[in-house]
């Protein structure tokens, strides 16, 4: 905590374990993130799976001012984790809490010829489905393949939906482009009102200023959701405990 303040970090991402040990003496000098789930590391073989370790209201009677979680897209476990981390993350916003994803996709079968799970058109599908589920922030590792949609519909197999143009009109094989293929899969998820939670927690309503909610919503929520992340402390970045 002392090395967070110190180096001017705007917020802590921590688990509930360490929040529940500092909140009272930290929880007014710097925004907290509890990071909800993770993995217990102790079933054998590993599973490719993220359990939830608290609940928002803790999260929020502690002092946080966002909660986060890790979802494994791709993973047999991936429908339950959805359906835990978007009824989670309503009820954070309903608190006035922000939200963010890590966002990854794991499944064995994402490596054939090459690794898959950092392709963009895959992590651009996953980051689609996160800021569906109202994820302020997705966290997402940089793409540096694509065409994973094609290499596993190979051999007969069906997977996903996938149209040639994807690769030939949308998007080309450079880096940066790979990027903005993805920027505008975020863009292309995001809610215009209807479930996207719109007001701050003293009621104001982002829409009041003439910033499109759908707009105000990705991204830049996060300076909404509570007073707290809106005074960014010296060069910023988020210390993860």
């Amino acid at each position: 905590m002392r090395l967070a303040l110190e180096g001017g970090c705007n917020a802590v991402a921590t688990t509930f374990g360490v929040l529940g040990t500092v909140a009272r003496k930290y929880s007014h000098k710097i925004p907290f993130l509890v990071k909800m789930n993770h993995n217990e590391l102790l079933t054998y073989p590993n599973k490719f799976d993220q359990i939830l370790f608290g609940t928002v209201k803790q999260a929020h009677e502690m002092g946080a001012a966002a909660v986060g979680a890790t979802i494994y897209f791709g993973s047999e476990q991936s429908a339950r984790q959805i359906v835990e981390i978007s009824q989670a993350f309503a009820l954070a916003h309903e608190m006035g809490m922000a939200t963010v994803l890590w966002c990854y996709l794991r499944n064995n079968a994402f490596k054939a010829d090459k690794d898959y799970h950092l392709s963009a058109d895959l992590t651009g599908q996953a980051n689609h489905l996160g800021v569906t589920i109202q994820a302020d922030i997705i966290k997402q590792k940089l793409p540096e393949t694509n065409s994973g949609f094609k290499a596993l519909n190979m051999g007969g197999s069906s997977y996903g939906k996938l149209d040639e143009r994807m690769y030939s009109e949308l998007c080309s094989d450079h880096p940066i482009d790979l990027c903005r293929y993805r920027q505008e899969r975020l863009r292309r998820g995001g809610h215009d009102g209807g479930h996207q939670q719109t007001r701050r927690r003293d009621g104001t309503d982002f829409r009041s200023q003439g910033v499109p909610a759908s707009h105000e919503g990705r991204g830049r929520v996060a300076q909404c959701r509570s007073g707290r992340l809106s005074q960014p402390r010296g060069h910023g970045g988020v210390r993860k405990t």
